[in-house]
């Protein structure tokens, strides 16, 4: 094949070598085959660097696995999907149409967008930490015809093929929302029951303070009262007596008029 075809081969020292063999027929100027070029190249490096990518690219998979939530990798450029997690596919589907619906017009790079289709990655040679905020890209989001919360947290990460991915880190936070809306509602019963507390609080505090006058008063009033029925004094029983005289006739006064 055009590729060649990789061997393993063993040199004088015993050691395994990944070679890949190349063999084109070797053809004179008349156009007739005389013999074979075969040539070895050691590619026992890139293998090995191979072999841990995929390593590497396996437990990044194994680990993304574990996670709970869901996961999904889109190219920033054409939308496709990369790579969905199991529990990204269970809360949605095996689509990206989930991924724009969560981001909405964030979706797609702008930039990104205008590249002529030559290979060319948009965001090549910059780090990641220049395309993320240092704070986190996190917003929590519904979807139309969806009664559950999400928490949608962005990043871009370097992906197989050496350009950059969009990955999206999706929480259920339904249950979250539930309990901070309960807990919220329980914080304004308990405000308002503190409030009608301290109202009460206040109307004994003032009741309180009026009473003692009050009583005071009613007090003076029923020892005066007892002391006139008594007579005990006739000056003032004189004065009362006038006083009453001199009001009825001017209620009489007033009446006529």
């Amino acid at each position: 094949p055009p590729n060649g075809i990789e061997a393993i081969l063993t040199d004088r020292y015993g050691k395994k070598i990944f070679v890949r063999n190349f063999v084109s027929p070797m053809v004179d100027t008349k156009n007739k085959q005389t013999g074979w070029i075969a040539s070895l190249v050691d590619i026992s490096e890139p293998r090995r660097i191979r072999d841990e990518l995929a390593i590497s690219q396996q437990r990044f998979i194994t680990l993304l696995e574990g996670l709970t939530a869901g996961i999904s990798v889109v190219n920033p450029k054409s939308g496709e999907l990369l790579y969905s997690n199991n529990l990204y596919q269970e809360m949605f589907d095996a689509t990206p149409h989930a991924h724009h619906l969560l981001l909405g017009s964030e979706a797609f790079s702008e930039n990104n967008l205008d590249l002529d289709e030559d290979n060319v990655d948009g965001f090549a040679g910059l780090p990641s930490s220049a395309l993320t905020p240092i704070i986190g890209d996190s917003r929590e989001v519904q979807l139309p015809d969806n009664p559950k919360w999400y928490e949608v947290r962005r990043r871009y990460i370097p992906w197989t093929d050496g350009h950059l991915a969009q990955m999206l880190i999706t929480t259920d936070i339904t249950e979250r929302r539930l309990s901070e809306d309960n807990l919220r509602m329980q914080e304004e019963r308990l405000q308002f029951s503190s409030r009608l507390t301290t109202m009460g609080e206040m109307a004994s505090s003032i009741a309180h303070e009026l009473n003692q006058p009050l009583a005071a008063i009613n007090n003076y009033c029923m020892g005066l009262m007892n002391r006139l029925r008594a007579k005990h004094d006739p000056q003032i029983h004189r004065r009362v007596v006038l006083f009453r005289n001199d009001a009825a006739i001017y209620n009489k006064d007033t009446l006529y008029a």
